[in-house]
């Protein structure tokens, strides 16, 4: 067998590993062969000398699953050691993450809130007014800041159940997207 021959059907036989380990494989054995030549022998029983090919890709391949094995075990105790460590860091960014939310909830609520008092303190104002009728001057003014302070909170209402209902509507198709990218849920392929 020449040595084009050898390496050509060693990479055949350990042609399930990645491109760069049957290179370094076939490199290996490739020296092994040019310094048999190089100590006299000829290049057919160079590669005679290495045994039987079966033999040597089997040899490559337990080699390879095991460096491979080893591997998996190291990058898990790195996994672990890293989570360890970046665990503070986590939990701040997870509180914080929190704290954002909380705020935005207590803004809507507020916002959701001060529509109706302001509402209310507009109809209360109006018959005030109303009922404290003196001069035209005064009643038209307190008319006038009534139904203002009635518009800006009609108005705190619409944008809170516009928020609140794009909320609503969105929330669902989030929760798939974030399952969808952790792994999770129904996949759908178009």
């Amino acid at each position: 067998m020449r040595l084009n021959e050898f390496k050509k059907e060693l990479r055949s036989r350990i042609a399930i590993m990645p491109e760069g380990e049957i290179r370094k494989a076939i490199d290996f054995y490739r020296e092994l062969v040019l310094d048999n030549i190089d100590s006299g022998k000829t290049e057919e029983e160079a590669i005679r000398a290495l045994g039987d090919i079966d033999t040597i890709a089997g040899k490559i391949l337990s080699e390879y699953s095991s460096n491979f094995v080893k591997k998996r075990k190291i990058d898990k105790v790195l996994i672990i050691i890293l989570l360890i460590f970046a665990a503070p860091i986590l939990f701040g960014i997870a509180g914080a993450l929190f704290g954002v939310l909380l705020s935005i909830a207590v803004v809507l609520l507020v916002c959701f809130l001060l529509g109706y008092i302001f509402v209310a303190a507009g109809v209360v104002g109006l018959l005030f007014s109303i009922i404290g009728f003196v001069n035209v001057a005064p009643f038209l003014l307190d008319l006038g800041m009534s139904f203002g302070i009635i518009g800006i909170g009609i108005l705190f209402i619409i944008l809170s159940h516009m928020v609140l209902g794009s909320i609503r509507r969105n929330l669902p198709g989030a929760r798939r997207n974030i399952a969808r990218k952790l792994g999770r849920g129904k996949r759908t392929y178009e």
